[in-house]
C-alpha cells in the first residue's frame, strides 16, 4: 500500500461558462441556412502538495485560462437523387496557463541553498485563429449505391510564448535557468 501525506491544502477550483446557439432557417422548397455559435470561458485554479510528505518542501500553484469563440454557417438542400451544403466556420482561442513551484519553509533543512518562496515560475500562452470554407455533394445512382465527393479548405494560425524563469537554483534546476520563448 502507498500512503502520502499532504501539509497543504489543495486546491481545485474550476468554473466553465459554455454557451451555444444552434438557427435553422429554411429559406425557401430547396435551401436551408444553418447557423451554429458557441463560447467557452474554462478557468481552473490549483494548489497541490508537490512533494506528497507531511513537511512543507514544496508546493506547486497553478492557473489556466481557456476561451474559444466558433461559428459555422452552412446551407444544404436535397432533391430527389442529390444532397448537398457548403459552407464556413471561424475558430478563435486563446490559452493561458501559469504554474509556480514554491519552496516551502522545510526546504532549509536540505543540502540545497535555497530559501522559502518562488523556485521556478513557468507562464505560457496560445492564440489561435481557424477559417475554413467546405462542401460536400452526394449523388444517388440507384437507390441502394450512391456517391459522395467533398472539399475543405483550411487556414490556421497559431502563436505561443513561454518564460521560464527560475530565480533559484536547487533540485529542480535546469542547465539555461531563464527561458523566453516566443513561436510565430
Amino acid at each position: 500500500d502507498l500512503e502520502t501525506a499532504d501539509d497543504t491544502e489543495g486546491v481545485n477550483d474550476a468554473e466553465d461558462t459554455s454557451v451555444s446557439l444552434e438557427i435553422n432557417w429554411q429559406l425557401n422548397d430547396a435551401v436551408k441556412l444553418t447557423s451554429i455559435t458557441s463560447y467557452q470561458d474554462y478557468e481552473l485554479e490549483t494548489v497541490t502538495d508537490g512533494d506528497f510528505i507531511s513537511f512543507g518542501f514544496l508546493d506547486i500553484v497553478s492557473a489556466v485560462e481557456i476561451k474559444a469563440f466558433t461559428q459555422e454557417i452552412r446551407f444544404s438542400g436535397e432533391t430527389d437523387k442529390l444532397e448537398w451544403n457548403i459552407g464556413a466556420f471561424y475558430s478563435d482561442e486563446e490559452i493561458d496557463r501559469e504554474r509556480a513551484f514554491v519552496w516551502g519553509p522545510a526546504i532549509v533543512f536540505t543540502p540545497f541553498p535555497l530559501t522559502p518562496g518562488l523556485g521556478v515560475l513557468d507562464i505560457l500562452s496560445q492564440e489561435g485563429t481557424s477559417y475554413s470554407l467546405f462542401g460536400q455533394v452526394t449523388y444517388s445512382l440507384t437507390d441502394s449505391l450512391s456517391v459522395t465527393a467533398g472539399l475543405r479548405l483550411n487556414e490556421e494560425e497559431k502563436d505561443g510564448k513561454g518564460n521560464f524563469v527560475q530565480p533559484q537554483a536547487g533540485p529542480l534546476s535546469v542547465v539555461n535557468p531563464s527561458f523566453k520563448a516566443d513561436i510565430d
